[in-house]
């Protein structure tokens, strides 16, 4: 037999086909109690319960003519096939049985933790030794399916600014989350269009909504891509992130990143000047790579000439307030 505890008169019917439901998804349409009890041997009281992502945990009572009544559990995953549970475990081995009354596991119950939604909190009685009623001891104890994780929000690590230098490769401007403010100082293009990229500590199911801009997941699991266009130079460019799913469920929001746009600016003072200009001359002929592609302001692949007239260009341009 099987408990529901905890319910009142009006709730029970109602509980009772839920629970009957879930007994035959687990064993098949055509489950009857005589058939229930051939799959479950030497099971009595016992009781049911489900966590967040459906799967299905069993509490109950086991004895027969080798074995004093003890604590056991087994459970099945959501998708696991009908017909079938998953290995039987015991939380306590009974060492006696009840004499004189045939009553037995009233006050079985099965619950599901709320803090995570996925431990089940199992009790039930045994006998440590023979005796007779009411002189039984409970024992309480909990488990949980490894594959239920409790949803957990995304947690951003970083924004960068991300811009193709011909054929030279990709390259990132960090916009730190904090502090000193990041700085792009490379050009846009006819549409003025920058790119930023957001990565978080998990994989994500969904990048929620971007303030401004086009988001789109990637590059990568735990990445969400803001595509910018018509972006003015010499200001500052703030995207958040709402509504965004963490591949255990978990939403978070208020995710920003903060740069500002400022060409020529290769060393990120906040101001174009001679000193940018002398920067780009003594890197020119040079090929960008990871630690020089802030002078290829044009992302050509080349720091040349072509760089060092977009920067002279752009002296005394300032952003609104220092980075």
């Amino acid at each position: 037999m099987a408990r529901i505890s905890g319910l009142e008169k009006h709730q029970a019917p109602w509980h009772l086909r839920w629970f009957y439901g879930v007994m035959r998804k687990m064993f098949g349409k055509d489950l009857t109690p005589v058939k229930l009890q051939m799959r479950l041997p030497g099971i009595v009281w016992g009781s049911i319960g489900m966590d967040a992502k459906g799967n299905i945990a069993l509490g109950y009572s086991t004895s027969s003519t080798s074995i004093f009544p003890s604590i056991s559990y087994t459970g099945r995953l959501a998708g696991d096939p009908l017909g079938t549970l998953e290995t039987e475990n015991v939380i306590v081995s009974g060492s006696g049985s009840q004499t004189g009354v045939s009553r037995w596991g009233d006050y079985t119950s099965i619950t599901i933790d709320p803090v995570d939604d996925c431990t089940f909190w199992y009790t039930n009685e045994y006998y440590p030794a023979n005796a007779p009623a009411g002189i039984w001891h409970t024992r309480i104890g909990s488990f949980k399916f490894p594959q239920c994780v409790p949803p957990t929000p995304p947690v951003l690590v970083s924004v960068v600014s991300e811009k193709t230098h011909g054929s030279a490769g990709t390259f990132d401007i960090n916009l730190p989350l904090t502090g000193r403010r990041g700085v792009e100082c490379r050009i846009g293009g006819p549409n003025s269009n920058y790119t930023m990229v957001f990565t978080f500590n998990t994989p994500l199911n969904s990048c929620g909504t971007a303030s401004t801009g086009v988001i789109v997941s990637g590059p990568n699991p735990n990445q969400c891509t803001v595509n910018l266009s018509r972006v003015t130079n010499a200001t500052y460019v703030t995207v958040t992130l709402d509504s965004v799913v963490s591949s255990t469920g978990g939403v978070g929001n208020n995710f920003t990143g903060t740069m500002g746009v400022l060409l020529g600016d290769v060393d990120a003072t906040g101001l174009v000047d001679g000193n940018d200009v002398s920067a780009v001359q003594s890197h020119t002929r040079q090929s960008a790579n990871n630690m020089n592609f802030r002078y290829d302001v044009n992302t050509s692949g080349l720091i040349d000439g072509n760089d060092v007239s977009i920067t002279q260009g752009q002296t005394r341009t300032s952003l609104p307030s220092p980075p």
